[in-house]
């Protein structure tokens, strides 16, 4: 986590110097999520809302105005009223994010954390399976992959994506450690028995939205 700390560090000066900056908030946004200061990612999007206009949406059966946030920002807003308890909110949000653009990877990652979280086996399957038709060898398009192989109790196809993935991309390792070891465990026959638990994986801190945002992407930073 401390590279995500030290991200924080050198964005701070930036948008302090130029808030109005999308690609710096974005990148953020994704440090503060892996960093797990969900607090801090809620203060960088009402600090980006000043310098952007208000658009009409709907929610929950209501007109509301909100900021014109990047489906990326939203993606953030969606996950961070996840872990705050306010699923509702989350569904509204990463909704909104979707009517403004359907095939963004963001949006799609977010589906699958959402999912992933709720332990809704389901959902997390088809979000998987639509983020494999992209990119099948995509680090975190593995790891909800494996996800869904652990869930199934197809713990040996769990670890090869677990392992692939971690293999992809060593700096987003720790997005497998929660899932990984479990599923390494459990295939390589150790007999206790570890269920796999809904929650946030890499001890706590979600993947973030991948593929969205500025040149480079912060799902790839």
């Amino acid at each position: 986590a401390n590279r995500y700390s030290l991200a924080i560090n050198a964005l701070e000066p930036i948008l302090r110097a130029k808030p109005e900056r999308t690609d710096a908030m974005e990148r953020m946004l994704f440090a503060q999520l892996r960093a797990g200061r969900y607090a801090d990612a809620s203060a960088t999007l009402r600090a980006a809302a000043r310098f952007l206009p208000e658009i009409t949406a709907t929610e929950g059966g209501r007109t509301v105005r909100v900021p014109d946030y990047s489906p990326y920002a939203l993606a953030v807003q969606a996950i961070v009223a996840e872990i705050a308890g306010r699923p509702k909110d989350a569904d509204n949000v990463l909704a909104r994010a979707a009517l403004k653009a359907p095939n963004d990877r963001g949006v799609r990652t977010t589906r699958a954390y959402l999912a992933l979280r709720r332990d809704d086996r389901k959902a997390l399957t088809a979000a998987a399976t639509e983020l494999a038709k992209e990119s099948s060898a995509d680090p975190v398009t593995l790891f909800y992959l494996g996800a869904v192989a652990a869930r199934q109790q197809r713990y040996e196809p769990a670890r090869d994506a677990l392992q692939a993935g971690a293999l992809a991309d060593p700096l987003l390792g720790d997005l497998y450690i929660e899932n990984g070891l479990r599923s390494l465990a459990i295939a390589d026959g150790i007999k206790a028995k570890i269920e796999p638990a809904p929650g946030t994986p890499a001890g706590g801190a979600p993947p973030g939205p991948t593929g969205a945002g500025a040149a480079g992407g912060p799902g790839g930073a």
